[in-house]
Protein backbone atom coordinates (compact mmCIF):
# COMPACT_ATOMS: atom_id res chain seq x y z
CA UNK A 1 0.00 0.00 0.00
CA UNK A 2 1.14 3.35 -0.70
CA UNK A 3 1.43 6.11 1.72
CA UNK A 4 -1.75 8.49 2.48
CA UNK A 5 -1.90 11.75 1.20
CA UNK A 6 -3.06 15.10 2.85
CA UNK A 7 -6.75 15.21 2.46
CA UNK A 8 -7.10 19.26 1.82
CA UNK A 9 -10.36 19.72 0.72
CA UNK A 10 -11.44 23.04 0.31
CA UNK A 11 -12.79 25.89 -2.10
CA UNK A 12 -9.56 27.81 -2.07
CA UNK A 13 -6.05 26.32 -1.68
CA UNK A 14 -2.70 27.84 -1.18
CA UNK A 15 -0.11 26.09 0.59
CA UNK A 16 3.32 27.45 -0.03
CA UNK A 17 6.19 24.81 -1.83
CA UNK A 18 8.26 24.64 1.86
CA UNK A 19 5.58 23.63 4.19
CA UNK A 20 5.87 20.51 5.48
CA UNK A 21 2.41 19.14 5.86
CA UNK A 22 2.42 15.25 6.82
CA UNK A 23 0.67 12.84 5.14
CA UNK A 24 -2.04 11.95 7.00
CA UNK A 25 -3.75 15.54 7.30
CA UNK A 26 -7.29 16.01 6.95
CA UNK A 27 -8.65 19.45 6.47
CA UNK A 28 -12.31 20.78 5.70
CA UNK A 29 -12.25 24.42 5.11
CA UNK A 30 -13.86 27.00 2.62
CA UNK A 31 -10.03 28.92 2.52
CA UNK A 32 -6.60 27.79 3.49
CA UNK A 33 -3.85 29.19 3.47
CA UNK A 34 -0.68 27.60 4.41
CA UNK A 35 2.54 29.89 4.44
CA UNK A 36 6.09 29.23 4.00
CA UNK A 37 7.69 26.91 6.64
CA UNK A 38 4.84 26.41 8.27
CA UNK A 39 5.03 22.28 9.71
CA UNK A 40 1.47 20.46 10.46
CA UNK A 41 2.02 17.00 12.14
CA UNK A 42 0.77 13.67 11.71
CA UNK A 43 -3.40 13.50 12.52
CA UNK A 44 -3.57 16.89 12.01
CA UNK A 45 -7.77 17.61 11.93
CA UNK A 46 -9.45 20.92 11.12
CA UNK A 47 -13.21 21.25 10.11
CA UNK A 48 -14.09 24.84 9.47
CA UNK A 49 -14.30 27.92 7.20
CA UNK A 50 -10.85 29.52 7.09
CA UNK A 51 -6.87 27.93 7.71
CA UNK A 52 -5.05 30.89 8.10
CA UNK A 53 -1.06 29.23 9.52
CA UNK A 54 1.49 32.01 8.17
CA UNK A 55 4.96 31.83 7.86
CA UNK A 56 7.04 29.57 10.27
CA UNK A 57 3.63 28.54 12.02
CA UNK A 58 3.90 25.10 13.39
CA UNK A 59 1.09 22.36 14.54
CA UNK A 60 1.85 19.32 16.79
CA UNK A 61 0.52 15.83 15.71
CA UNK A 62 -2.47 15.16 16.69
CA UNK A 63 -4.07 18.60 17.40
CA UNK A 64 -8.11 18.29 16.70
CA UNK A 65 -9.23 21.79 15.87
CA UNK A 66 -13.21 22.59 15.05
CA UNK A 67 -13.59 26.39 14.19
CA UNK A 68 -14.67 29.02 11.74
CA UNK A 69 -11.46 30.38 11.73
CA UNK A 70 -7.91 29.12 13.54
CA UNK A 71 -5.27 31.67 12.85
CA UNK A 72 -1.55 30.95 13.90
CA UNK A 73 0.91 34.03 12.94
CA UNK A 74 3.84 34.54 12.04
CA UNK A 75 6.18 31.93 13.95
CA UNK A 76 3.16 30.87 16.50
CA UNK A 77 3.28 27.51 17.50
CA UNK A 78 0.04 24.90 18.87
CA UNK A 79 2.09 21.94 20.07
CA UNK A 80 1.01 18.03 20.53
CA UNK A 81 -2.28 16.71 21.61
CA UNK A 82 -4.22 19.93 21.61
CA UNK A 83 -7.93 20.07 21.18
CA UNK A 84 -9.85 23.23 20.14
CA UNK A 85 -13.59 24.04 19.87
CA UNK A 86 -16.34 25.32 21.35
CA UNK A 87 -18.49 23.63 24.23
CA UNK A 88 -20.66 21.09 23.92
CA UNK A 89 -19.01 19.76 20.53
CA UNK A 90 -19.87 23.11 18.66
CA UNK A 91 -17.16 24.83 16.37
CA UNK A 92 -15.45 27.88 17.96
CA UNK A 93 -16.06 31.02 15.86
CA UNK A 94 -12.26 32.38 16.52
CA UNK A 95 -9.10 31.08 17.57
CA UNK A 96 -5.92 33.31 17.18
CA UNK A 97 -2.31 32.84 18.49
CA UNK A 98 -0.50 35.85 17.45
CA UNK A 99 3.14 36.38 16.26
CA UNK A 100 5.54 33.76 18.35
CA UNK A 101 3.02 32.96 20.62
CA UNK A 102 2.83 29.21 21.79
CA UNK A 103 0.31 26.58 23.14
CA UNK A 104 1.78 23.96 24.75
CA UNK A 105 0.87 20.54 24.79
CA UNK A 106 -2.39 18.41 26.05
CA UNK A 107 -4.50 21.76 26.32
CA UNK A 108 -7.83 21.73 25.52
CA UNK A 109 -9.95 24.83 24.59
CA UNK A 110 -13.43 25.10 24.39
CA UNK A 111 -14.45 28.62 23.72
CA UNK A 112 -15.94 30.29 21.10
CA UNK A 113 -13.86 32.98 20.94
CA UNK A 114 -10.06 32.83 21.55
CA UNK A 115 -7.86 35.87 20.92
CA UNK A 116 -4.12 35.85 22.14
CA UNK A 117 -2.00 38.62 20.92
CA UNK A 118 2.27 38.31 20.30
CA UNK A 119 5.06 36.62 22.26
CA UNK A 120 2.33 35.14 24.90
CA UNK A 121 3.17 31.63 25.72
CA UNK A 122 -0.04 29.27 27.10
CA UNK A 123 1.87 26.47 28.77
CA UNK A 124 1.02 22.84 28.91
CA UNK A 125 -2.52 21.17 30.06
CA UNK A 126 -3.83 24.21 30.03
CA UNK A 127 -8.01 24.33 29.76
CA UNK A 128 -9.81 27.83 28.54
CA UNK A 129 -13.77 27.15 29.11
CA UNK A 130 -16.54 29.36 28.74
CA UNK A 131 -19.67 30.05 26.49
CA UNK A 132 -18.13 34.03 26.26
CA UNK A 133 -14.77 35.03 24.65
CA UNK A 134 -11.86 35.27 25.80
CA UNK A 135 -8.77 38.16 24.79
CA UNK A 136 -5.52 38.37 25.63
CA UNK A 137 -2.65 40.43 24.77
CA UNK A 138 0.58 40.71 24.17
CA UNK A 139 3.71 39.60 25.75
CA UNK A 140 2.14 37.08 28.27
CA UNK A 141 2.75 34.33 30.32
CA UNK A 142 0.32 30.91 31.46
CA UNK A 143 1.93 28.27 33.49
CA UNK A 144 0.99 25.23 33.25
CA UNK A 145 -2.25 23.45 34.49
CA UNK A 146 -3.97 26.97 34.86
CA UNK A 147 -7.54 27.43 34.32
CA UNK A 148 -9.09 30.01 32.40
CA UNK A 149 -12.78 30.28 32.50
CA UNK A 150 -14.92 32.34 30.31
CA UNK A 151 -18.33 31.50 31.30
CA UNK A 152 -18.87 35.24 31.34
CA UNK A 153 -16.49 37.57 29.21
CA UNK A 154 -12.66 36.87 30.59
CA UNK A 155 -10.10 40.12 29.48
CA UNK A 156 -6.51 39.87 29.82
CA UNK A 157 -4.24 42.55 29.17
CA UNK A 158 -0.63 43.02 27.95
CA UNK A 159 2.34 41.70 30.31
CA UNK A 160 -0.01 39.42 32.03
CA UNK A 161 2.00 36.76 34.12
CA UNK A 162 -0.19 33.75 35.79
CA UNK A 163 1.69 31.19 37.17
CA UNK A 164 1.18 27.40 37.57
CA UNK A 165 -2.07 25.70 38.43
CA UNK A 166 -4.21 28.87 38.88
CA UNK A 167 -7.61 29.30 38.49
CA UNK A 168 -9.80 32.39 36.68
CA UNK A 169 -13.53 31.99 37.53
CA UNK A 170 -16.09 34.43 35.75
CA UNK A 171 -18.66 31.97 37.17
CA UNK A 172 -19.82 29.92 40.15
CA UNK A 173 -22.55 27.26 40.17
CA UNK A 174 -23.18 25.09 42.96
CA UNK A 175 -25.93 23.42 44.98
CA UNK A 176 -29.60 23.64 43.95
CA UNK A 177 -31.38 27.00 42.83
CA UNK A 178 -34.84 24.91 43.16
CA UNK A 179 -33.47 25.00 47.33
CA UNK A 180 -32.55 28.27 47.58
CA UNK A 181 -28.99 28.15 46.76
CA UNK A 182 -27.27 31.27 46.52
CA UNK A 183 -24.50 29.84 44.87
CA UNK A 184 -24.90 30.83 41.54
CA UNK A 185 -23.79 33.73 39.58
CA UNK A 186 -21.59 34.41 35.86
CA UNK A 187 -19.75 37.99 35.98
CA UNK A 188 -16.50 39.48 33.46
CA UNK A 189 -13.18 39.56 34.60
CA UNK A 190 -10.66 42.12 33.91
CA UNK A 191 -6.75 41.80 34.73
CA UNK A 192 -5.76 45.05 33.45
CA UNK A 193 -1.69 45.36 32.13
CA UNK A 194 0.99 44.37 33.95
CA UNK A 195 -1.12 41.95 36.81
CA UNK A 196 0.71 38.97 38.33
CA UNK A 197 -0.65 35.92 39.99
CA UNK A 198 1.96 34.03 41.13
CA UNK A 199 0.56 30.69 41.19
CA UNK A 200 -1.60 28.40 43.03
CA UNK A 201 -4.15 30.74 43.26
CA UNK A 202 -7.61 31.65 42.29
CA UNK A 203 -9.47 34.54 41.19
CA UNK A 204 -13.55 34.99 41.70
CA UNK A 205 -16.12 36.28 39.33
CA UNK A 206 -16.03 39.79 38.81
CA UNK A 207 -13.21 41.06 39.75
CA UNK A 208 -11.06 44.05 38.07
CA UNK A 209 -7.23 43.45 39.17
CA UNK A 210 -5.50 46.63 38.38
CA UNK A 211 -2.67 47.66 36.24
CA UNK A 212 0.47 45.95 37.79
CA UNK A 213 -1.40 44.86 41.02
CA UNK A 214 -0.02 41.15 42.50
CA UNK A 215 -1.68 37.95 43.63
CA UNK A 216 0.47 36.06 45.86
CA UNK A 217 1.01 32.19 45.76
CA UNK A 218 -2.18 30.66 46.75
CA UNK A 219 -4.07 33.54 47.31
CA UNK A 220 -8.22 33.55 46.66
CA UNK A 221 -9.15 36.99 45.56
CA UNK A 222 -12.98 37.44 45.70
CA UNK A 223 -12.68 41.79 45.36
CA UNK A 224 -11.09 44.53 43.26
CA UNK A 225 -8.02 45.37 43.72
CA UNK A 226 -5.92 48.97 43.42
CA UNK A 227 -3.17 49.77 40.65
CA UNK A 228 0.25 48.85 41.87
CA UNK A 229 -0.42 46.91 44.85
CA UNK A 230 0.15 43.43 46.16
CA UNK A 231 -2.34 41.45 47.71
CA UNK A 232 -1.86 37.35 49.55
CA UNK A 233 -3.41 35.09 51.43
CA UNK A 234 -7.41 33.13 51.80
CA UNK A 235 -9.26 35.62 51.59
CA UNK A 236 -6.62 37.64 49.76
CA UNK A 237 -6.12 40.94 51.78
CA UNK A 238 -3.69 44.19 50.68
CA UNK A 239 -0.03 43.27 52.08
CA UNK A 240 1.56 46.60 50.30
CA UNK A 241 3.59 47.56 53.48
CA UNK A 242 5.33 44.11 53.69
CA UNK A 243 5.75 43.30 49.51
CA UNK A 244 5.86 46.80 47.56
CA UNK A 245 6.25 45.08 44.02
CA UNK A 246 7.38 47.85 42.01
CA UNK A 247 9.25 51.44 42.50
CA UNK A 248 9.81 54.42 40.72
CA UNK A 249 12.36 54.36 38.18
CA UNK A 250 13.25 57.54 35.54
CA UNK A 251 13.41 57.55 32.18
CA UNK A 252 17.54 57.91 32.51
CA UNK A 253 17.73 54.72 34.74
CA UNK A 254 15.42 52.99 32.11
CA UNK A 255 18.06 54.24 29.62
CA UNK A 256 20.80 52.86 30.87
CA UNK A 257 19.30 49.60 32.22
CA UNK A 258 18.33 49.00 28.56
CA UNK A 259 21.83 49.76 27.46
CA UNK A 260 22.97 46.65 29.51
CA UNK A 261 20.41 44.77 28.01
CA UNK A 262 21.47 45.23 24.41
CA UNK A 263 24.92 44.19 25.39
CA UNK A 264 23.73 40.99 27.10
CA UNK A 265 21.64 40.45 23.80
CA UNK A 266 24.99 40.70 21.66
CA UNK A 267 27.25 38.99 23.80
CA UNK A 268 24.26 35.76 23.53
CA UNK A 269 23.69 36.58 20.19
CA UNK A 270 27.36 37.65 18.55
CA UNK A 271 25.62 37.45 14.77
CA UNK A 272 23.79 40.66 15.47
CA UNK A 273 26.77 42.55 16.95
CA UNK A 274 26.77 46.27 15.73
CA UNK A 275 22.86 45.89 14.77
CA UNK A 276 21.36 48.07 17.08
CA UNK A 277 22.10 51.42 16.79
CA UNK A 278 20.40 53.99 19.74
CA UNK A 279 19.87 57.94 19.37
CA UNK A 280 18.05 60.19 22.27
CA UNK A 281 15.57 60.84 19.46
CA UNK A 282 15.34 59.64 16.02
CA UNK A 283 17.34 62.02 14.19
CA UNK A 284 15.42 63.42 11.18
CA UNK A 285 16.17 61.93 7.35
CA UNK A 286 17.09 58.26 9.29
CA UNK A 287 16.57 55.94 6.46
CA UNK A 288 17.00 52.13 6.62
CA UNK A 289 20.41 50.85 5.46
CA UNK A 290 21.34 50.49 1.45
CA UNK A 291 22.46 47.37 1.70
CA UNK A 292 18.76 46.12 3.06
CA UNK A 293 20.33 44.19 6.40
CA UNK A 294 17.71 43.95 8.88
CA UNK A 295 18.83 46.65 11.93
CA UNK A 296 17.02 47.87 14.95
CA UNK A 297 16.76 51.69 15.98
CA UNK A 298 16.11 52.39 19.41
CA UNK A 299 15.15 55.86 20.76
CA UNK A 300 14.77 57.40 24.29
CA UNK A 301 12.24 60.30 23.35
CA UNK A 302 9.54 60.14 21.15
CA UNK A 303 7.15 57.89 19.27
CA UNK A 304 8.18 54.97 17.34
CA UNK A 305 7.53 55.49 13.62
CA UNK A 306 8.06 53.34 10.68
CA UNK A 307 11.57 53.81 8.49
CA UNK A 308 10.31 51.45 6.10
CA UNK A 309 12.64 48.44 4.81
CA UNK A 310 13.98 46.19 7.49
CA UNK A 311 14.49 48.49 10.47
CA UNK A 312 12.58 48.01 13.67
CA UNK A 313 12.08 50.85 15.60
CA UNK A 314 11.80 50.95 19.51
CA UNK A 315 10.58 53.44 21.82
CA UNK A 316 11.41 53.38 25.76
CA UNK A 317 9.52 55.92 26.53
CA UNK A 318 6.38 54.50 24.79
CA UNK A 319 7.27 51.38 25.12
CA UNK A 320 6.24 50.27 21.36
CA UNK A 321 7.58 49.53 18.57
CA UNK A 322 7.84 49.12 14.94
CA UNK A 323 6.98 45.33 13.68
CA UNK A 324 8.57 44.26 10.63
CA UNK A 325 9.02 40.74 11.54
CA UNK A 326 12.75 39.95 11.15
CA UNK A 327 14.90 37.23 12.91
CA UNK A 328 16.45 39.96 14.34
CA UNK A 329 13.86 41.83 15.59
CA UNK A 330 12.20 38.81 17.16
CA UNK A 331 15.53 37.36 18.46
CA UNK A 332 15.81 41.15 20.37
CA UNK A 333 12.13 40.44 21.96
CA UNK A 334 12.54 37.03 22.72
CA UNK A 335 15.52 37.89 25.19
CA UNK A 336 14.08 40.71 26.41
CA UNK A 337 10.22 39.62 27.47
CA UNK A 338 10.54 37.18 30.25
CA UNK A 339 11.93 39.98 32.71
CA UNK A 340 13.69 42.82 31.10
CA UNK A 341 11.71 44.78 29.05
CA UNK A 342 8.34 44.56 26.95
CA UNK A 343 7.37 46.47 24.33
CA UNK A 344 3.99 46.45 21.99
CA UNK A 345 3.89 46.36 18.53
CA UNK A 346 1.74 49.77 16.73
Amino acid sequence: MGQRQPRIKASKVQVAESARVADDVDIQAEEVYIGPGVSLGARFRFEGQRLLLEAGAGVGRDVNVKAEMFHLGHRAVVEHECSISALRGRPAKTFTLGDCSFLGYSSTVVAPVVEVGDYTILHNHMLIMGDEPLTMGHNCWVGQQTILNSAARLTIGHNVRIGTQSQIWTHVASGELLEGSTLFGMHPITLEDDVWIVGGAVVSPGVVMKRRSVLMVGAVLSKNVEEGHCYGGVPAVDITDKIRPWRSITLDEKWAMLQGFIREFEESEPRYRGRIRCFETLPSGQEPDPGGEATIVVIKHGEAQNLGGTVSVFSLETKHYTKKRTELEQAFIRFNVGYRARFLPI
